[in-house]
């Protein structure tokens, strides 16, 4: 095992024992002569560094050693922490990667660069796969008038005249607080410290001239609003709104707030 990173797979093949590259790598071959000339190992890896024959190798590893072997590839130089018998490792002998000490004296796996580009697509798959955690979660239904509603209770708190502003500027926080409460949108963001909800909510209310802003307080502008797109009818303080279009004859969705 080096201790040293290994500049190429010719050579991690040439410093291990001969007799086990005999046995666990040349496979079937020639064995009466014992020897391992550099000839025979630079052929022999030659042939395993064919694209085709590193994707069949990798494709052959079970789903944990294809996650090992893309993680030792994607640490680098860190290497992977390798917890057994390097030469005894599954991974180890599929010859994708190889095992090394770093300087603090840990046994870890290395990827080979040169097998790097070929087994790309391969390991990034195998990364992809891994990293999705499936979740079983029942739909949510929303409700449809859900953002009419929200309108509706902004220009009634304008109707109730709780839309006051601060001397310098800006919503007071009773205000915020209010449209924060009532509203289903601010409802969802509970946690949040600011007052994006109010700002938006009034700043569409303004746009539409449902709201006009004096210097004390953001109004109900009752009369455009009863000659825009949107019809509304005051009674106390309830408010009912309705659609001129796609609304069923004598029909109309209710919203109410009190």
């Amino acid at each position: 095992m080096s201790s040293q990173i290994i500049s190429g797979f010719a050579q991690y093949i040439g410093k291990l024992p001969s007799a086990w590259v005999f046995a666990h790598f040349l496979k079937g071959s020639d064995t009466s002569r014992r020897i391992l000339s550099s000839s025979k190992i630079a052929q022999a890896a030659a042939e395993f560094s064919r694209p085709e024959s590193l994707r069949d190798r990798y494709l052959g590893l079970d789903n944990n050693n294809q996650l090992r072997c893309a993680l030792a590839y994607l640490t680098g130089d860190t290497g992977l922490v390798l917890e057994q018998e390097p030469f005894a490792d599954p991974l180890v002998l599929s010859f994708l990667v190889y095992a090394a000490k770093n300087q603090s004296g840990t046994v870890r796996i290395f990827g080979f660069d040169e097998f790097e580009q070929s087994l790309r697509p391969y390991m990034i798959r195998t990364l992809l796969d891994n990293a999705a955690e499936p979740v079983e979660s029942q739909p949510v239904t929303t409700w449809v008038w859900r953002m009419l509603n929200d309108i509706t209770v902004i220009a009634g708190l304008g109707f109730q005249g709780q839309l006051k502003k601060k001397k310098t500027g800006g919503r007071t926080r009773t205000a915020s607080s209010q449209i924060k409460k009532l509203t289903d949108a601010g409802s969802q963001l509970k946690s949040e410290s600011g007052d994006s909800i109010s700002r938006l909510g009034i700043a569409y209310c303004r746009s539409r001239k449902i709201l006009y802003e004096t210097e004390q307080e953001f109004l109900f502008n009752q009369p455009a609003f009863r000659s825009g797109s949107l019809r509304v009818r005051i009674s106390g303080t309830k408010i009912w709104w309705s659609l001129h279009s796609g609304t069923p004859a004598g029909g109309g969705r209710r919203c109410s707030m009190s």
